[in-house]
């Protein structure tokens, strides 16, 4: 009931319904607004801003982190600069970046980057590749900026599924994300055969398992698929190593690869304590440039290895696949939803084609315009010499122009035209442009009919610029 002291109206609620109210629009604003990606793009908000930042100022060419950052917290991303930058950074490390980072970066997990005044950073070719050099931008839908002054898409129509190509982790209220990165080769079999034949548990045997940058996955192609069936599961890991026995008897391991998440620091601290114990003999940390990861510890006794070494240089991954769909009623509004590996394809594929449908029918009815301008001006030179009556008659230009028959539209086109563009009129020409361009809208129309098929050809496109330009992007890094 509301009561009024001193003109205010005092209403009393109930506190435990009112905090439960709170919590529930706080959590749904952080999963919706800060914490888990799209499917559509792969990004979480401050990753889309970045990138969208970056293509709105031109960033095609290396530009100070700085500028960025101030860019972006200026129009689009209005919080600490040191959690875009940030953000910023890992999107340096992704497999498969839409951004090229110059200067110290750091290392994950723990190797610490340079101040953003030092590095420079730039939109990737692949982004230019995959999003940025696309038509498809045009299609998006569309939101006002935290100012009410500038607009960006809601998502970014990435010719790619990144959200499984780079993986995605956050964590919100009561919804954590923890998807792996995959290969690109793998994941493009598994599109090529799903288009084609509409099996997606077939599609997904193409998918070996996660990708990361390094490492061996021990879990079986069992364990893999379960994780894949149910959208959540545990897969384990180990680093790559060698073994050897030296001439004095020592035995010698070599790591050469680290599991995801492994901390060569912690790592390193633990074997120093093994050598004040006595159970290894000696360890060196040999990982540079030249010889990527590589920590050597020799031991007298192969137990040492087996009981004591062996299970730190494995590790297990808990994934759960929570991300953010667009709702039915409209693509601005999002809604959270737990979805497994099949499940997260198919509905990348059918978001995708639907994006390729609107770029197409916005090519087309731009087509139609060209068709129509050239309508106007075959009609322009039927009535060439009325137009130039009506040009020099007292009358209102455009109300002499109806007189002579034309509508609104046509005499609004020839009223735009210069009188030497008038006299330079040629039907022949305009016959062969309207051909030309109803040969372009049959084009069109043919790939508007088959749009699995369109999709089909764009990623055999990606495919073969990678190979071209990057071949390492398609070599599996995880041994499996």
């Amino acid at each position: 009931m509301a009561q009024h002291k001193n003109d205010v109206a005092v209403v009393d609620i109930d506190a435990g319904n009112h905090v439960t109210d709170s919590m529930f629009k706080y959590g749904m604003h952080v999963i919706e607004f800060r914490a888990l990606p799209r499917i559509e793009d792969g990004l979480k908000p401050v990753q889309r801003f970045i990138v969208w930042a970056a293509h709105d100022i031109k960033a095609t060419r290396l530009m100070k982190s700085a500028r960025l950052v101030g860019g972006i917290l200026g129009e689009w991303h209005p919080h600490g600069d040191a959690s875009v930058y940030d953000a910023m950074v890992h999107m340096t490390h992704d497999k498969y970046s839409l951004l090229e980072g110059h200067g110290n970066f750091g290392r994950p997990p723990n190797i610490p980057c340079a101040s953003q005044r030092y590095t420079e950073v730039k939109l990737s070719d692949l982004a230019e590749v995959l999003v940025t050099g696309t038509p498809d931008l045009s299609v998006v839908k569309t939101a006002r900026n935290y100012d009410d002054r500038r607009d960006y898409p809601i998502y970014l129509p990435i010719r790619l599924p990144l959200v499984i190509l780079n993986g995605a982790e956050g964590i919100a209220v009561a919804a954590t994300c923890r998807i792996p990165p995959h290969n690109l080769k793998e994941v493009l079999n598994a599109l090529y055969s799903y288009l084609k034949n509409g099996d997606m548990s077939s599609a997904l045997k193409n998918i070996k398992g996660p990708d990361y940058k390094c490492g061996r996955l021990l879990s079986s192609p069992g364990q893999v698929m379960s994780v894949y069936e149910h959208g959540e599961g545990t897969l384990e890991y180990e680093c790559l190593f060698t073994k050897g026995v030296d001439s004095s008897g020592a035995h010698k391991l070599v790591i050469n690869g680290f599991y995801p998440g492994f901390d060569p620091d912690n790592f390193l601290k633990l074997c120093e304590k093994w050598q004040e114990d006595e159970l290894i003999d000696y360890v060196n940390n040999e990982t540079c440039d030249a010889n990527g990861d590589r920590i050597v510890i020799v031991y007298d006794r192969e137990e040492i290895f087996n009981k004591t070494i062996l299970p730190k240089l494995r590790t297990k991954i808990n994934y759960k696949f929570n991300l953010l769909l667009p709702s039915e009623k409209d693509e601005s509004e999002v809604k959270f939803a737990s979805l497994n590996m099949g499940a997260i394809l198919s509905k990348w594929v059918d978001l995708r084609k639907n994006v390729i449908r609107l770029t197409l029918e916005d090519q087309k009815k731009q087509l139609l315009k060209d068709v129509e301008r050239e309508d106007f001006k075959l009609i322009a030179f039927a009535n060439l010499k009325k137009i130039f009556e009506a040009l020099n008659s007292s009358e209102p230009l455009a109300k002499a122009l109806v007189a002579i028959g034309l509508t609104p539209a046509q005499a609004e086109f020839v009223m735009a035209m210069k009188v030497e563009s008038l006299q330079k009129l040629n039907a022949e020409k305009a016959e062969q442009a309207k051909a030309k361009l109803f040969e372009e809208i049959n084009v069109l129309d043919g790939k508007l009919a088959d749009v699995g098929g369109v999709l089909v050809s764009q990623l055999k496109e990606i495919e073969k610029w990678v190979t071209k330009n990057d071949p390492s992007l398609m070599e599996r890094k995880t041994l499996i």
